[in-house]
Protein backbone atom coordinates (compact mmCIF):
# COMPACT_ATOMS: atom_id res chain seq x y z
CA UNK A 1 0.00 0.00 0.00
CA UNK A 2 1.27 3.46 -0.90
CA UNK A 3 0.68 5.96 1.85
CA UNK A 4 1.07 9.72 1.80
CA UNK A 5 0.79 11.80 4.94
CA UNK A 6 -1.98 14.34 4.80
CA UNK A 7 -2.50 17.33 7.07
CA UNK A 8 -6.07 18.51 7.02
CA UNK A 9 -8.31 21.36 8.17
CA UNK A 10 -11.87 21.34 6.78
CA UNK A 11 -12.98 21.70 3.15
CA UNK A 12 -15.56 23.49 0.97
CA UNK A 13 -16.98 23.77 -2.56
CA UNK A 14 -18.85 21.54 -4.99
CA UNK A 15 -18.55 20.13 -8.54
CA UNK A 16 -16.11 18.04 -10.54
CA UNK A 17 -14.03 18.28 -13.70
CA UNK A 18 -11.25 16.17 -15.25
CA UNK A 19 -7.52 16.81 -15.75
CA UNK A 20 -5.21 19.40 -14.25
CA UNK A 21 -3.04 21.84 -16.13
CA UNK A 22 -0.37 23.74 -14.19
CA UNK A 23 -0.72 27.53 -14.28
CA UNK A 24 2.18 29.88 -14.94
CA UNK A 25 1.03 33.08 -13.23
CA UNK A 26 2.65 32.23 -9.88
CA UNK A 27 5.82 30.35 -9.03
CA UNK A 28 5.03 27.16 -7.17
CA UNK A 29 7.07 27.34 -3.95
CA UNK A 30 6.64 24.21 -1.84
CA UNK A 31 7.78 24.52 1.77
CA UNK A 32 10.67 22.67 3.40
CA UNK A 33 9.83 20.41 6.35
CA UNK A 34 12.35 18.10 8.01
CA UNK A 35 11.40 14.74 9.48
CA UNK A 36 13.58 12.26 11.33
CA UNK A 37 13.99 8.52 10.87
CA UNK A 38 15.18 6.78 13.99
CA UNK A 39 16.60 3.31 14.61
CA UNK A 40 16.85 3.63 18.38
CA UNK A 41 16.78 6.08 21.24
CA UNK A 42 18.37 9.36 20.09
CA UNK A 43 19.77 7.62 16.98
CA UNK A 44 18.00 9.64 14.33
CA UNK A 45 18.77 10.75 10.77
CA UNK A 46 17.20 13.88 9.23
CA UNK A 47 14.85 13.24 6.30
CA UNK A 48 14.18 16.16 3.96
CA UNK A 49 10.63 16.60 2.68
CA UNK A 50 8.52 19.42 1.31
CA UNK A 51 4.92 20.48 1.89
CA UNK A 52 2.49 21.11 -0.95
CA UNK A 53 -1.07 22.44 -0.95
CA UNK A 54 -3.94 20.27 -2.19
CA UNK A 55 -5.00 21.28 -5.71
CA UNK A 56 -8.55 21.88 -4.49
CA UNK A 57 -7.44 24.97 -2.55
CA UNK A 58 -5.38 26.47 -5.36
CA UNK A 59 -6.33 29.34 -7.63
CA UNK A 60 -8.21 27.84 -10.59
CA UNK A 61 -8.21 30.21 -13.55
CA UNK A 62 -8.23 30.53 -17.33
CA UNK A 63 -5.14 29.00 -18.94
CA UNK A 64 -2.86 31.82 -20.05
CA UNK A 65 -5.01 34.45 -18.34
CA UNK A 66 -6.36 35.61 -15.00
CA UNK A 67 -10.12 35.02 -15.17
CA UNK A 68 -11.36 32.73 -12.42
CA UNK A 69 -12.79 29.43 -13.58
CA UNK A 70 -14.36 28.82 -10.20
CA UNK A 71 -15.83 31.34 -7.76
CA UNK A 72 -17.54 30.45 -4.50
CA UNK A 73 -18.98 27.05 -5.35
CA UNK A 74 -19.77 27.62 -9.04
CA UNK A 75 -17.87 27.08 -12.29
CA UNK A 76 -17.83 29.86 -14.89
CA UNK A 77 -20.17 28.60 -17.63
CA UNK A 78 -18.28 30.49 -20.35
CA UNK A 79 -15.07 28.59 -19.56
CA UNK A 80 -16.61 25.40 -18.23
CA UNK A 81 -19.75 24.43 -20.17
CA UNK A 82 -18.76 20.78 -19.65
CA UNK A 83 -15.97 18.89 -17.85
CA UNK A 84 -13.82 18.23 -20.93
CA UNK A 85 -13.87 21.87 -22.07
CA UNK A 86 -13.19 23.02 -18.53
CA UNK A 87 -10.08 20.84 -18.33
CA UNK A 88 -8.81 22.43 -21.55
CA UNK A 89 -9.62 26.02 -20.55
CA UNK A 90 -8.60 26.03 -16.89
CA UNK A 91 -5.50 25.41 -14.80
CA UNK A 92 -4.48 25.26 -11.15
CA UNK A 93 -1.73 27.68 -10.23
CA UNK A 94 1.28 27.71 -7.98
CA UNK A 95 1.45 28.90 -4.39
CA UNK A 96 4.25 31.41 -3.86
CA UNK A 97 6.00 32.40 -0.64
CA UNK A 98 3.56 35.24 0.08
CA UNK A 99 0.45 33.12 -0.50
CA UNK A 100 1.42 30.42 1.97
CA UNK A 101 1.01 32.64 5.01
CA UNK A 102 -0.97 35.57 3.59
CA UNK A 103 -3.67 33.57 1.80
CA UNK A 104 -3.63 30.09 3.33
CA UNK A 105 -2.37 30.69 6.87
CA UNK A 106 0.44 28.12 6.66
CA UNK A 107 3.84 28.79 8.22
CA UNK A 108 6.92 26.67 8.82
CA UNK A 109 10.43 27.17 10.14
CA UNK A 110 11.61 24.02 8.40
CA UNK A 111 11.05 21.73 11.39
CA UNK A 112 7.52 22.53 12.52
CA UNK A 113 4.35 23.61 10.75
CA UNK A 114 1.46 25.80 11.86
CA UNK A 115 -1.99 26.05 10.25
CA UNK A 116 -4.72 28.65 10.60
CA UNK A 117 -8.36 27.68 10.09
CA UNK A 118 -9.52 31.06 8.73
CA UNK A 119 -7.17 33.42 6.88
CA UNK A 120 -8.23 36.76 5.43
CA UNK A 121 -6.15 37.10 2.28
CA UNK A 122 -5.79 40.06 -0.10
CA UNK A 123 -8.50 38.76 -2.44
CA UNK A 124 -10.55 36.26 -0.45
CA UNK A 125 -11.14 34.55 2.88
CA UNK A 126 -9.62 31.08 3.01
CA UNK A 127 -11.25 28.37 5.12
CA UNK A 128 -9.06 25.44 6.09
CA UNK A 129 -6.22 23.72 4.25
CA UNK A 130 -5.19 20.26 3.13
CA UNK A 131 -1.47 19.58 2.80
CA UNK A 132 0.70 16.70 1.61
CA UNK A 133 4.35 15.78 2.12
CA UNK A 134 6.57 15.60 -0.98
CA UNK A 135 9.95 14.09 -1.67
CA UNK A 136 12.63 16.78 -2.19
CA UNK A 137 12.41 16.27 -5.97
CA UNK A 138 8.78 17.47 -5.75
CA UNK A 139 7.83 14.94 -8.45
CA UNK A 140 6.42 12.46 -5.95
CA UNK A 141 4.69 12.42 -2.60
CA UNK A 142 6.73 11.17 0.33
CA UNK A 143 5.75 7.52 0.69
CA UNK A 144 5.85 6.00 4.16
CA UNK A 145 6.71 2.32 4.59
CA UNK A 146 5.41 1.51 8.03
CA UNK A 147 5.69 -2.27 8.27
CA UNK A 148 7.42 -3.14 11.56
CA UNK A 149 7.84 0.57 12.27
CA UNK A 150 6.01 3.25 14.21
CA UNK A 151 5.19 6.86 13.44
CA UNK A 152 5.10 9.60 16.06
CA UNK A 153 4.57 13.34 15.98
CA UNK A 154 3.65 16.16 18.33
CA UNK A 155 0.45 18.11 17.62
CA UNK A 156 -0.44 21.28 19.52
CA UNK A 157 -4.24 21.69 19.64
CA UNK A 158 -4.25 24.21 22.46
CA UNK A 159 -5.49 27.02 20.19
CA UNK A 160 -7.93 24.95 18.11
CA UNK A 161 -11.48 26.24 18.81
CA UNK A 162 -14.30 23.90 19.77
CA UNK A 163 -16.21 22.20 16.98
CA UNK A 164 -13.37 22.03 14.44
CA UNK A 165 -11.78 18.95 12.90
CA UNK A 166 -8.01 19.15 12.91
CA UNK A 167 -6.54 15.88 11.63
CA UNK A 168 -3.30 14.27 10.50
CA UNK A 169 -3.73 10.96 8.68
CA UNK A 170 -2.40 8.62 6.01
CA UNK A 171 -4.19 8.12 2.72
CA UNK A 172 -3.44 5.83 -0.23
CA UNK A 173 -2.56 7.85 -3.36
CA UNK A 174 -0.53 7.54 -6.55
CA UNK A 175 2.95 8.77 -5.60
CA UNK A 176 3.07 11.13 -8.61
CA UNK A 177 -0.43 12.48 -7.97
CA UNK A 178 -1.81 10.58 -10.96
CA UNK A 179 0.38 12.32 -13.54
CA UNK A 180 1.58 9.12 -15.23
CA UNK A 181 -1.81 7.42 -15.10
CA UNK A 182 -3.88 10.28 -16.50
CA UNK A 183 -2.48 12.18 -19.54
CA UNK A 184 -4.59 15.23 -18.73
CA UNK A 185 -2.87 15.69 -15.38
CA UNK A 186 0.12 17.93 -16.12
CA UNK A 187 0.37 19.35 -12.61
CA UNK A 188 1.09 16.20 -10.59
CA UNK A 189 2.19 15.84 -6.99
CA UNK A 190 3.99 19.21 -6.90
CA UNK A 191 0.58 20.88 -7.23
CA UNK A 192 -1.20 18.57 -4.79
CA UNK A 193 -3.22 16.47 -7.23
CA UNK A 194 -4.70 12.98 -6.82
CA UNK A 195 -6.36 13.11 -3.40
CA UNK A 196 -8.64 10.18 -2.70
CA UNK A 197 -10.33 8.75 0.38
CA UNK A 198 -13.11 6.33 1.24
CA UNK A 199 -15.64 9.09 1.89
CA UNK A 200 -15.91 10.05 -1.80
CA UNK A 201 -15.95 13.80 -1.00
CA UNK A 202 -18.13 15.99 -3.20
CA UNK A 203 -15.94 19.07 -2.85
CA UNK A 204 -13.21 17.98 -5.27
CA UNK A 205 -12.96 20.23 -8.34
CA UNK A 206 -10.82 17.93 -10.49
CA UNK A 207 -10.76 14.14 -10.71
CA UNK A 208 -7.35 13.00 -11.95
Amino acid sequence: MRLALLLFFSCLAISISWGQQAGKQKKNKNLDLQLEECTGSENCTPVKTKVTLDSNWRWTHETGGYQNCYTGNLWDDSLCPDPETCAENCCIDGVDSTDWSGTYGVKTDGKKLSLQFITQGPYSTNIGTRLFLLDPSEDQYHVFKLKNKEFTMDVDLSELPCGLNGAVYFVEMDPDGGASKYPGNEAGAAYGTGYCDAQCPHDIKFMA
